[in-house]
């Protein structure tokens, strides 16, 4: 398990699938919600709590659920009863926790990703929009791929994401892509067709 730390109050869990096995439950009782997905994230929360400090039970966290590419998943966690002045205990050793926060620079700049599926386009952009960031995307489809079709992306296309990340924006961008030292987006608009607000709409992307 990855604790990461985004803000004051605001996490990201990381599990595998091997480990959502481990705690009895899987992404597809996850996402349903049933008793026993309840019962695993209460073991999952009371050991975040313990390796943190944050309360994180209680009827003022926000809970939002995104899969992985591993079959597992990742649940970011706001806890809205945080005092903002609050600051976060230190953790232990066996915590693999990375303090990210948005102030952090050291990652900034443009990353280009390539995806090669649906779905992992929409955890990606969600992803971003949780963290404040609005990507461009891009895909190598031909115009032709998009008349006449009751689908608006075709299955088949290589997806390209541009984002300008910084802290834990730029950690997920590393996961799908690398960091470039230019704006791609100009080379982009003239060699690839550039997704619409209706041929992936970001605003459903987001949550």
């Amino acid at each position: 398990m990855e604790i990461l730390q985004i803000a004051k109050g605001r996490l990201k869990i990381s599990l595998s699938k091997e480990e959502l096995t481990e705690y009895g439950t899987n992404l597809e009782c996850l996402e349903a919600g049933n008793a026993s997905a309840k019962q695993a994230l209460e073991v999952i929360f009371a050991l975040v709590e313990a390796k943190t400090g944050l309360q994180l039970t209680g009827a003022q966290t926000l809970i939002r659920l995104f899969p992985s590419k591993d079959g597992g998943c990742e649940i970011f966690v706001l806890n809205r009863e945080r005092n903002p002045s609050e600051s976060i205990p230190k953790h232990s050793s066996t915590c693999e926790e990375h303090s990210l926060l948005p102030g952090d620079s050291s990652r900034a700049g443009f990353y280009l990703c390539t995806v090669k599926s649906q779905r992992e386009l929409l955890f990606l952009a969600k992803s971003l929009y949780s963290l404040g960031v609005v990507p461009e995307i891009f895909c190598d489809a031909p115009e032709s791929a998009f008349q006449n079709t009751d689908s608006s992306l075709p299955s088949s296309s290589v997806f390209y994401v541009v984002a300008h990340g910084i802290g834990a924006a730029a950690t997920l961008l590393e996961e799908f892509g690398q960091k470039v030292f230019f704006d791609p987006t100009p080379f982009l608009s003239e060699h690839r067709k550039k997704l619409s607000s209706t041929e992936f709409p970001l605003d459903k992307a987001a949550f």
